[in-house]
């Protein structure tokens, strides 16, 4: 499947949304310009041409966080995307921070919108 920004942007746009109808912001809407909302959402994760499986914790028009047992570098580009109905969203890791078994990752999206 080919994907256009156009392409990109909706799938983004209907992601917020879904998310922003249960109507809760993060509780880190001070340290970022853009709000997020909390969307407990399993998802994939495409790095270097292999597929995991992360669980997303928010996600905002600047981007996306998630949780997975995988250490990311930092400034890494990755896709993700909610499944095979979805289009593969081009990210960057904008940090990775390690604790017990798993890892905190923001993925930026603003760059592409």
């Amino acid at each position: 499947m080919t994907t256009n920004t156009v392409d990109i942007k909706s799938v983004i746009a209907e992601w917020i949304c879904e998310a922003a109808a249960d109507g809760h912001s993060d509780a880190y809407d001070a340290k970022r310009s853009n709000t997020r909302y909390e969307w407990y959402q399993q998802m994939e994760l495409l790095v270097d041409g292999d597929v995991s499986y992360v669980t997303c914790r928010d996600i905002g028009t600047g981007g996306i966080g998630v949780s997975t047992r995988s250490k990311l570098s930092e400034y890494s580009n990755v896709m993700i995307r909610r499944d095979s109905r979805d289009p593969w969203i081009p990210c960057k890791v904008a940090h990775c921070t390690q604790s017990i078994g798993k890892s905190s990752v923001g993925l930026q999206l603003d760059f592409i919108l």
